[in-house]
């Protein structure tokens, strides 16, 4: 017996079904993460002699909570 999993990313909880409603929570979306990102890249955390941006727990963080494209 199979089980067909469902994995739905986070963002589905978000969107609403159809319409202009959901384009426009796409694209609320899209800015939110834009800024995560943009603000990530100034974050600098001191480690030694190199100083280290939290873009890369940005970009897992967004590609995360966006999911695979549908």
């Amino acid at each position: 017996m199979a089980l067909a999993a469902t994995m739905r990313p986070l963002v589905s909880l978000a969107l609403p079904e159809k319409g202009a409603a959901r384009l426009a929570t796409q694209l609320l979306l899209a800015i939110a993460g834009t800024l995560l990102l943009t603000l990530s890249a100034k974050t600098k955390v001191v480690l030694g002699p190199v100083d280290i941006s939290l873009q890369t727990l940005a970009v897992l963080l967004i590609a995360s909570a966006f999911g695979h494209a549908e």
